[in-house]
C-alpha cells in the first residue's frame, strides 16, 4: 500500500494523527479549531485516482459525502464538510470513540443473541432513516459499524452508497463487498434498499455463530444448524432461524421490505412484546474489554539443529489426522502451504484453525494439536522449492482470466469493490507468484486480514 507522509493540516483543519489506513485512503484524527471540535478527515489515495476509473472514483467519493450529508441521524456518523488537498479528495467527518464491530468480533468470535439483535436494531433504524431520504447504503459489513464506548451504534461509510436519483452505476457494475452482497448484486444487476436488510441478516449471523452466512458465490446449506448450536433456548433459535431464513432469501421480494419491519420481527423474538430497550451497558463493557491488547507474545519455533525446522513423518501423519475430520481430504494440502509460510507455532496453529468453521470444533482442534506437545512444527524450505522459487522469478508472470476473476472476489471481501482493479495493478510488472501476492497484501491494512487472505490465496497458486 503506498505510504502517504501525515500532513500537518488540510485546509483549515490540523491534522493530529492517523487512526486508519486502508485500500481507498488514510483516516486522520484532525482538529477544526474554528469550533473547537475533533473531526476524522478520510482522504483518498492519489493513485487511485489515475485513469479513467479515477474520475468515476472521484464522482463516487463526493457522492459519499453527499448521501451521509442527507442522512443526519443519531446512528449515523455525520459527515461536516467535501474538499480537495493536492488533488487529494477529502470528508470531513464526526470523530467517533470506541471499535467497529469487525474488530469486536475478531476478539470475541461471537456474541450473545441479545448483544447481536441490540445491535442490528440500531443499524436497522439508522437504515430505515437513509432509505427515507433515497439513500441505499450498499456496503453494510462488520468494518461499517461503529460500537461506541457507551454501547450505542453508528453506521459509517457510505463509500459505496447510491442516491436514487443517481446514475453512476450501471447494470453489470458489481458494487460492495461479496460476502454481504445480496445474490442480484453478485449477479451484477441493479439492487435496491432491499440489499442492505439481507447484508445486515448475514452480519446478524455472523455475530450470532461466530461465521459467515454467505462465502463469495456460494450459500451456505443449512443455516439453523449453526444458529442452534449457538442458542442453547430451542425457542429462541428456531424463532431466529426463521428470520434468517427469511432475510437471506434468494428473491429479494421473499425477504423483509422494510428495515422497519426487520426490526419488529428481532424486537419480538428477544422482547415477547414488551416495550423494547437496548442493553447498552453490556455491549459497552464487552466493548471496553476487547480493546486491551493481548499480554502474552507468540511461542517462536526451537531452531534446534540444522535438521530441527523439518517435521518427522509421524508429526506430519499426527497434525494431518487431527486436521481431517473438520476439513475432509483437504487437510494434506492445507497443511502443506500453510507450513511453507507459518514462522511461529501460534501462527501455523492459527491458520490451521480458520479454516474450520464452528467454534467449538476449533476448540476442539487446539486442544488435541497442545495435547499432542508439537511446539516446534514449521519447516524451513526444500532446496526442490528453492529451486522451484527461483525459477518462476526470472520469468514474466501471467494469470489466467478465471483465475484473476477469483482472486478478484477473495480480495474484495477486504478492499471492497476496487479488487479487480487492484488485481491487474498487482499484475503489472510482477515476476514471480510471490511477488503478485506480495503487492496484493500491500492493499490490506489489518495484519489478521493479511494473514487469512494469504492462506486463502495459497489455494489459487498455479502448479
Amino acid at each position: 500500500m503506498p505510504e502517504i507522509n501525515m500532513p500537518s493540516s488540510l485546509g483549515k483543519y490540523r491534522i493530529d494523527e492517523t487512526i486508519g489506513r486502508g485500500a481507498m485512503g488514510v483516516v486522520y484524527r484532525g482538529f477544526d479549531e474554528d469550533i473547537a471540535r475533533q473531526v476524522a478527515l478520510k482522504v483518498l489515495h492519489p493513485h487511485l485516482l489515475e485513469g479513467d476509473a479515477g474520475d468515476e472514483l472521484l464522482l463516487r467519493f463526493k457522492q459519499e459525502a453527499q448521501a451521509a450529508a442527507r442522512c443526519m441521524h443519531s446512528k449515523i456518523v455525520a459527515v461536516f464538510d467535501y474538499g480537495v488537498h493536492d488533488n487529494s479528495p477529502f470528508i470531513v467527518m464526526e470523530y467517533v470513540e470506541g471499535t467497529d464491530l469487525k474488530s469486536l468480533l475478531h476478539e470475541v468470535r461471537m456474541l450473545g443473541y441479545r448483544q447481536a439483535a441490540d445491535i442490528a436494531i440500531e443499524v436497522l433504524s439508522a437504515l430505515e432513516y437513509a432509505h427515507g431520504q433515497g439513500v441505499v447504503h450498499r456496503d453494510i459489513k462488520p468494518a461499517n459499524i461503529m460500537i461506541l464506548e457507551s454501547g450505542h451504534v453508528k453506521v459509517a461509510d457510505f463509500g459505496v452508497a447510491r442516491l436514487d436519483i443517481s446514475d453512476l452505476t450501471q447494470t453489470g457494475i458489481m458494487v460492495g463487498t461479496p460476502t454481504y452482497l445480496a445474490p442480484e448484486g453478485l449477479r451484477g444487476e441493479q439492487v435496491d434498499h432491499r440489499c442492505d436488510l439481507y447484508a445486515m441478516g448475514v452480519v446478524l449471523y455472523e455475530m450470532i455463530t461466530g461465521r459467515r452466512a454467505t462465502s463469495g458465490l456460494h450459500r451456505l446449506p443449512d443455516l439453523s444448524e449453526h444458529i442452534t448450536t449457538a442458542i442453547d433456548e430451542p425457542d429462541v433459535a428456531q424463532a431466529f432461524s426463521e428470520l434468517i431464513s427469511k432475510v437471506l432469501h434468494a428473491r429479494a421480494d421473499r425477504r423483509y421490505q422494510s428495515a422497519k419491519e426487520f426490526a419488529s420481527s428481532l424486537k419480538s423474538i428477544i422482547n415477547c412484546d414488551r416495550y423494547y430497550e437496548p442493553d447498552t451497558s453490556v455491549l459497552a463493557a464487552t466493548v471496553l474489554q476487547t480493546v486491551k491488547q493481548r499480554a502474552a507474545p507468540p511461542r517462536e519455533l526451537d531452531a534446534g539443529t540444522p535438521d530441527a525446522g523439518y517435521l518427522s513423518e509421524s508429526m506430519v501423519s499426527e497434525l494431518q489426522q487431527a486436521l481431517t475430520p473438520y476439513v475432509g481430504p483437504m487437510a494434506a494440502m492445507i497443511l502443506k502451504k500453510q507450513l511453507k509460510t507459518s514462522t511461529t507455532f501460534d501462527a501455523l496453529l492459527d491458520a490451521l484453525t480458520a479454516y474450520i468453521p464452528n467454534l467449538n470444533e476449533q476448540t476442539q482442534f487446539r486442544n488435541a494439536i497442545n495435547a499432542s506437545g508439537i511446539t516446534s512444527i514449521v519447516p524451513r524450505p526444500s532446496e526442490k522449492q528453492k529451486i522451484a522459487t527461483g525459477s518462476a522469478a526470472v520469468e514474466t508472470y501471467e494469470l489466467d482470466d478465471e483465475r484473476q476473476q477469483a482472486i478478484s472476489l477473495l480480495l474484495a471481501d477486504s478492499v471492497g469493490p476496487l479488487a479487480s482493479r487492484m488485481v491487474k495493478r498487482a499484475l503489472c510488472g510482477a515476476t514471480s507468484w510471490s511477488k503478485f501476492r506480495e503487492r496484493l497484501l500491500e492493499n490490506i491494512p489489518s495484519d489478521a486480514e493479511r494473514s487469512e487472505f494469504r492462506q486463502k490465496l495459497a489455494l489459487f497458486e498455479p502448479g
